[in-house]
């Protein structure tokens, strides 16, 4: 159990349990609970370094053990004593702020990704983004894994408490868009009561990629971005190579969402690392029968499917809500975009 009633009083206090809480700030931990309350909390820490020093030591419920007034003011709660109340302020105020979001106290569904996006035909390209998605729309953040300086110092502290709140929660399921989209550059998103159809290509890994390697020498290789935005300091990625070229050697799984606006297309890096690190049970994979590895893309393909639901959508899907191998092939379709996009570069 994760979460704690702590108070059986008119304003209930509420506490996360679980020791891979225990070390994160009061503001991490507020970001958390909000997620499952799903309305913004405030820490008792807060409240009390906001009253004067002698009213501290006059509160019944923070009187030392013993009966005693103590002499000093107590300390501030460690961060794993830290209990929290809703924030009925900040609740009104978030019901009356206008938004860009459709539900901007919506949970995330999924983990946040990182990945490649491609919006045809509008932005052919690959662009970069964090991607998030609620039960109403799907939004991406621009890449920015420094902190910008332009920053206040309020902002620069909420967004160092959210990336401690999404490593803690391996990607941030569950906690409140709104509090996810702090301080962030949201760069586009996606209404999903305006899809009609999800797949996941998968595109073929090409049979050479001499013509990639050719590029190679003027890619930043060291320099690329982390695979997740949340990762932890710790964690250490080498690559030898570009993403491109990865991609063109294995098999690729893209999302394909189609909408009013166009044909979105999402290939995640997370699921780049596990096809490379597994790749003879991805290359023995058959597509069209046996066991299939349900990656990030099927994942999100899924969700995207169920929130939506058959009425919605415009595509054939026998399978539906199954939840087994054959519902994912139900999303799959083979393609070899490589390789075209390879015989046009010839041409060009």
């Amino acid at each position: 159990k994760e979460l704690e009633d702590k108070d059986a009083s008119s304003v209930p206090h509420y506490k996360l349990s679980g020791d891979q809480y225990s070390s994160l700030s009061a503001e991490s931990q507020g970001i958390i609970l909000a997620g499952k309350l799903g309305k913004p909390v405030k820490s008792m820490s807060n409240l009390m370094s906001l009253l004067p020093s002698e009213s501290v030591g006059s509160l019944p419920t923070l009187l030392e053990e013993g009966g005693e007034e103590p002499s000093s003011p107590p300390k501030k709660p460690e961060p794993k004593d830290v209990e929290f109340e809703v924030d009925t302020a900040m609740l009104a105020k978030e019901q009356n702020d206008d938004s860009m979001f459709i539900a901007p106290n919506a949970r995330l569904t999924r983990s946040m990704r990182r990945c490649d996006r491609r919006l045809l035909p509008l932005l052919k390209d690959w662009v970069t983004v964090d991607v998030v998605i609620t039960d109403y729309e799907i939004v991406y953040f621009e890449v920015e894994d420094e902190i910008d300086e332009n920053l206040t110092a309020d902002m620069k502290q909420k967004r160092e408490a959210l990336r401690l709140a999404l490593q803690a929660t391996k990607g941030g399921k569950g906690l409140r868009l709104m509090d996810v989209a702090a301080g962030r550059k949201v760069v586009g998103h996606l209404d999903l009561a305006d899809v009609t159809e999800v797949h996941v290509q998968r595109d073929m890994p090409l049979p050479s990629t001499a013509h990639l390697e050719a590029n190679e020498a003027d890619v930043d290789i060291p320099g690329q971005v982390a695979s997740e935005y949340w990762l932890k300091p710790t964690h250490v990625e080498v690559h030898t190579a570009s993403r491109e070229l990865r991609w063109a050697r294995v098999k690729e799984d893209r999302l394909k969402i189609v909408s009013i606006h166009g044909t979105l297309y999402l290939r995640y890096y997370s699921d780049l690392n596990d096809v490379e690190a597994h790749r003879q049970e991805s290359e023995a994979e058959n597509e069209f029968s046996g066991a299939m590895k349900k990656d990030i893309a099927f994942q999100w393909a899924q969700t995207v499917a169920h929130i939506c639901g058959q009425d919605q959508l415009k595509q054939q899907l026998p399978n539906y809500g199954s939840g087994d191998i054959e519902e994912l092939r139900d999303y799959l379709q083979i393609v070899h975009h490589k390789a075209e996009e390879k015989k046009h570069h010839r041409k060009t």
